[in-house]
């Protein structure tokens, strides 16, 4: 994904992740909590931000972005 210019960070939710995705200045944090796989994800929302994510599956915490940045 190219970089969106002239903004530090764009959020984006209904459209499904399997966990919270980081690419260029955008971030995905819709991760599905209302389906058996999905999970709830949590981030602070700062251009640098932390993310957790508690599976559905296994009950597991899982800290930090799935990233794609090249």
């Amino acid at each position: 994904m190219e970089r969106i210019t002239g903004i530090d960070v764009i959020w984006f939710g209904h459209t499904p992740m399997p966990s919270p995705v980081k690419d260029g200045n955008t971030r995905w944090l819709d991760t599905s909590v209302f389906l058996e796989e999905g999970g709830l994800s949590i981030a602070e929302l700062t251009t640098d931000g932390r993310v957790w994510h508690l599976r559905n599956a296994d009950g597991k915490i899982v800290q930090g972005w799935h990233s794609t940045d090249r």
